[in-house]
């Protein structure tokens, strides 16, 4: 038998301040996913996302792709080829530009905003909430959504 190659492939980090960052959850959840485990099928990915059916998640690959957000490679496998999806944004960088547009959208133009994420940053401060680990540390996130 011979030995698989894997494939070559060259990523171009995206700049997300040129692609529109605002991802339903359900993108977000399929990236997080990519994110945290690496280049995934669309296989491997809906095993880690069974509540979702095996087309849904196809179709939201393909959906992240065309919004450049994922790029693919095809793997021979000894069987049929399988494309696997790679990450073209950074989790860190995505999710500071999510937090920043969240932020000028609705809190700095608006003061009761901005009262509002004080207040809610001191009663978690208070409360002794420890910050979640990012998937990208390996860990998982204590949240499920």
């Amino acid at each position: 038998m011979k030995p698989t190659r894997r494939p070559s492939l060259t990523l171009t980090p995206l700049d997300v301040t040129t692609v529109a960052p605002d991802l339903p959850p359900s993108l977000w959840r399929i990236m997080r996913l990519i994110w945290q485990h690496g280049p995934l099928t669309a296989v491997e990915t809906h095993r880690l996302s069974p509540a979702q059916r095996p087309s849904t998640v196809s179709t939201s690959l393909k959906g992240l792709v065309a919004r450049g957000y994922l790029t693919t490679a095809l793997e021979a496998t000894g069987g049929r080829p399988r494309k696997r999806y790679y990450p073209c944004v950074d989790y860190s960088t995505s999710r500071k530009q999510v937090v920043r547009r969240f932020l000028d959208d609705y809190l700095f133009s608006d003061p009761t905003g901005l009262a509002l994420l004080a207040q809610t940053v001191q009663q978690n401060l208070s409360a002794g909430h420890e910050p979640r680990p990012s998937p990208v540390d390996g860990q998982s996130p204590n949240r499920t959504s």
